[in-house]
């Protein structure tokens, strides 16, 4: 799980990634967003993860992106 800790920390440093991330909206893939950036991890493990982990924990992007309706992946 040390790749999503590290992409969720990237993500929240980075605005010009939070934006890319917002432009895909609901449709994202965020397994698939993240391989982009050179982070590997499946869906699988992406949902585990924040049904593990990250309750209460949440940045206030990442919990913005949870009131859009972002979740671990869209129509791919």
């Amino acid at each position: 799980m040390d790749q999503i800790d590290n992409f969720r920390k990237a993500v929240n440093d980075d605005e010009s990634m939070q934006e890319e991330l917002m432009a895909e909206g609901i449709d994202l893939n965020v397994p698939e967003f993240a391989a982009t950036k050179g982070f590997n991890f499946t869906e699988e493990e992406y949902a585990t993860y924040l049904d593990s982990n990250v309750e209460g924990e949440l940045s206030e992007f990442e919990a913005s992106m949870v009131a859009g309706g972002i979740g671990c992946s869209g129509g791919s």
